[in-house]
């Protein structure tokens, strides 16, 4: 309902909205399923959970979408990326 883009002024005529959102996840892969994979380290890691969470910004000129995700699972290994910034084509009429 505008709580935070309408107290800005000037903002509310852009007709911006924010987000929030969260995804999860529950499950797991058979062996028989996995052998099919080929050995892929990254995909065969999935196990159980896996959860994230995020914030944004939609209706950028009616057209672009920006929104910033967290992992909140599965980011024990080395160089995996707890933090991403998306930028996404969502047309709204």
């Amino acid at each position: 309902d505008g709580f935070i883009f309408n107290t800005i002024p000037g903002v509310k005529k852009l007709k911006l909205r924010a987000m929030v959102f969260g995804k999860g996840i529950y499950g797991g892969m058979s062996d028989e399923n996995r052998s099919l994979l080929g050995g892929s380290a990254q995909l065969t890691a999935l196990e159980g959970l896996y959860a994230e969470v995020g914030v944004g910004i939609e209706n950028i000129f009616k057209l672009f979408r920006v929104y910033a995700v967290w992992r909140l699972t599965e980011v024990s290994q080395p160089g995996d990326a707890r933090f991403t910034l998306k930028f996404d084509i969502a047309p709204s009429f």
